[in-house]
């Protein structure tokens, strides 16, 4: 009798463990996609708390709720060990912090940093810098690629039901620059799960991912500025060239893919003006104007739009030490800003450090874009690029830009990815 008393038991001791053993790893799965959840929330919070507060109302209440829902999902990540506080993670606030610091105790500038328009946009709590603490905090490219596939459909659909109220807000400028840079961010990553699909690519998906993708173009054409058809462009770019130099692949269908890109580009520019008006005659007669369509067709595509005044206006004023964060807003007014990534750089923080700066981001773009191709981040490190491009060379400023601050959090998870997947080769090699 104690002989099967004691296998009664240790069945039972066993299959509790067992049971104990799938619930940890149950609770684990559900821990790893903390951040991912938060992420979608931060990607789509606009079209979240718009759509969910005209249901309900309580305007405020659904604010701080999408938020707090948002780092509550982060910090139990945190708190359950998901994520090791590395120098990675913490070295560019500290660094961000620091250069604050530094120009309020040199150049106070705390009459203006502190303004509405400067320290309180970039901080806002789902925007701004603090886009680097939703994408550094991701723990897999796959969880990161479901949210943001989530948050495509989210916001591609809100983008177009709120067309109409777009449509009244425009009638006069006849086009609006927040719309098409909301839309360009989508397009792009609809452009990159087709792109980028492989194992999972379905042929419904696809679809699903070309209409977002068309629909979102086609905010841009009617309603966006000149940034967002760079953004496009410089997509498309930079797929060619991955694919040309990066990829495997036999050096025959490179030749003959690169022909029939470089043919149909030529194809492109000989009809472009043709395509320009076909498409502007429709949308006209639809009741909608393209402002970026209009200007190339009046040859006025390549105008600065008073952008070269601005410049003309701030070039004088670099100084060696630099002005300081949001400096070049303080000078122009409110709402006025460089209008370009490297002139914001050198009028902020003077020559001498903003030639160590945009050396510094350089360094790190050449690396990810040399050395980590076959990390799974990648891809999404090209489409943020695209979307930088577009944002800062010619509008925006980097301090309030999301997804500037999101593009340096998957440069450092890219790095990080290269130095990981070197040390387990060297591990290999060694025996260990």
């Amino acid at each position: 009798m104690m002989a099967i008393s004691k296998v009664l038991t240790a069945g039972r001791v066993k299959r509790v463990s067992r049971l104990g053993e799938r619930q940890s790893v149950l609770e684990q799965r559900m821990v790893d996609w903390l951040p991912a959840v938060a992420l979608f929330i931060f990607v789509s919070y606009r079209g979240l708390r718009d759509t969910i507060a005209s249901f309900v109302g309580m305007y405020s209440l659904v604010v701080y709720a999408l938020t707090g829902i948002a780092y509550l999902l982060l910090a139990v990540y945190w708190l359950r060990g998901g994520l090791r506080l590395s120098w990675r993670f913490v070295a560019l606030p500290a660094v961000v912090f620091a250069v604050f610091v530094f120009y309020m105790a040199v150049r106070h500038i705390d009459d203006f940093i502190f303004q509405s328009y400067a320290l309180p946009q970039a901080l806002t709590p789902m925007g701004g810098m603090l886009a680097f603490v939703f994408f550094a905090s991701q723990n897999g490219a796959c969880h990161a690629d479901c949210a943001l596939k989530l948050a495509t459909l989210v916001m591609t659909v809100f983008l177009q039901s709120s067309l109409g109220s777009v449509m009244q807000a425009t009638t006069v400028a006849g086009y609006d620059m927040g719309l098409g840079f909301d839309a360009l961010f989508f397009a792009l990553l609809s452009l990159h799960f087709i792109v980028d699909g492989k194992g999972t690519r379905s042929l419904p998906m696809t679809l699903v991912w070309a209409v977002c993708a068309a629909l979102n173009v086609a905010l841009i054409l009617s309603y966006g500025s000149r940034g967002p058809l760079l953004g496009l462009v410089t997509f498309v770019a930079l797929r060619f060239l991955v694919y040309v130099f990066g990829s495997k692949g036999l050096a025959l269908r490179k030749l003959i893919v690169s022909i029939l890109v470089v043919g149909a580009a030529m194809l492109l520019a000989f009809s472009l003006n043709d395509i320009a008006t076909a498409l502007n005659h429709q949308l006209n007669s639809i009741g909608i104007t393209s402002r970026t369509l209009e200007k190339f067709l009046y040859a006025d595509i390549a105008s600065d739009s008073g952008r070269s005044a601005i410049w003309n206006a701030l070039i004088p004023q670099i100084t060696i030490l630099g002005n300081g964060p949001f400096s070049d807003q303080a000078f122009l007014g409110q709402g006025s800003y460089c209008h370009n990534f490297v002139l914001e750089i050198f009028y902020d923080f003077g020559v001498p450090l903003g030639l160590v700066l945009l050396g510094v981001l350089a360094c790190f773009l050449v690396k990810v874009f040399c050395s980590c191709g076959t990390s799974p981040w990648f891809p999404l490190f090209l489409t943020m690029l695209s979307f930088c491009v577009g944002r800062l060379a010619l509008s925006g400023t980097f301090w309030t830009e999301t997804y500037f601050w999101g593009l340096l959090a998957v440069m450092g998870l890219c790095v990080a990815d290269l130095k990981r997947t070197s040390g387990a080769k060297g591990l290999g090699k060694t025996g260990f």
